[in-house]
């Protein structure tokens, strides 16, 4: 992976489409030079883009604030698909994830200064939602289902929501030697 010369930001187009585009000199708060899989993963769609954006979680401590929020808004997306009962059960997948509606409004208002924020809108954020839920199902059969899938982008996505109980020894009391504890 070989990444690009020059800072990078991400854009969203009139259509609501996410896309990279080179910076332009100005000084901002962080910069990021996206990979080549980055930048192929956002001209195939804005989903994949937001998938592959996902999937990264090494220096995002110093990543320009655009970057973190679309990386957010996927993570969102990524969690609430982890918490569906198809997941949870391994089934096939039969309906969509749920549209959190009520929050488009919110991000609409927090959406950082970029090129193209005046064309976020509770519309956009829903065409982008359901672009990724597509693309969730499509991908899902070929990685095995959407638990595979999930573990693909981030192994950590197939824990959410499950309580691991661990065994412990208490040293301290001979009556209790032994505890559980739940995570």
């Amino acid at each position: 992976m070989s990444s690009t010369t020059n800072p990078n930001q991400l854009a969203l187009n009139p259509n609501g489409r996410l896309l990279i585009e080179p910076s332009e000199g100005e000084t901002r708060s962080g910069t990021f030079s996206a990979d080549e899989e980055l930048h192929e993963a956002f001209k195939a769609s804005s989903s994949r883009g937001l998938v592959a954006l996902a999937s990264r979680r090494d220096k995002s401590s110093s990543w320009p604030s655009e970057w973190v929020f679309w990386r957010e808004f996927a993570d969102s997306f990524l969690a609430l698909l982890a918490h569906s009962p198809e997941v949870a059960e391994d089934r096939s997948s039969t309906g969509a994830t749920p549209i959190p509606h009520e929050a488009f409004f919110d991000l609409s208002l927090r959406i950082p200064a970029m090129r193209g924020a005046e064309y976020a809108s509770p519309d956009v954020f829903t065409k982008l939602w359901r672009e990724l839920d597509e693309l969730a199902r499509s991908s899902a059969p070929e990685a095995g289902g959407l638990k595979a899938w999930l573990r693909q982008i981030n192994p950590a996505l197939h824990l959410l929501g499950k309580v691991t109980l661990h065994l412990a020894e208490n040293k301290r009391s001979a009556e209790t030697p032994f505890a559980f504890m739940a995570t």
